[in-house]
């Protein structure tokens, strides 16, 4: 079935072709691990929130700071657990939009 991307402030992920699949489906069999989606509206707050950690990253790695907001508040994730979240983005590469996104001045 042939994936249509729709517009979307992670544009990283919202590729026909990623460059991983096969690499990244391995990992999720051989772990037992899944995948979670994340609706638009969660991520800004997600990418606002790493900000006040001092984590400068684009919408697109705020995506996965989102899925763990959200595995965490539907407990399949709990605190006492070991969980990695990677952050490859950096916020460099997005400055304005990030400045649209939260409502900053730019420039």
């Amino acid at each position: 079935m042939p994936f249509n991307p729709e517009p979307t402030i992670a544009d990283g992920i919202a590729t026909v072709k990623p460059v991983r699949t096969a690499e990244v489906l391995r990992a999720l069999r051989r772990s037992g691990g899944g995948v979670v989606a994340v609706p638009e509206a969660e991520i800004a707050p997600a990418l606002a929130a790493l900000g006040r950690r001092g984590l400068f990253v684009e919408p697109t790695s705020a995506t996965a700071a989102a899925a763990l907001t959200r595995l965490l508040a539907e407990n399949t994730v709990t605190p006492e657990q070991i969980t990695v979240v990677v952050l490859t983005g950096h916020g460099l590469k997005a400055g304005e939009r990030i400045g649209e996104l939260l409502g900053l001045p730019i420039g």
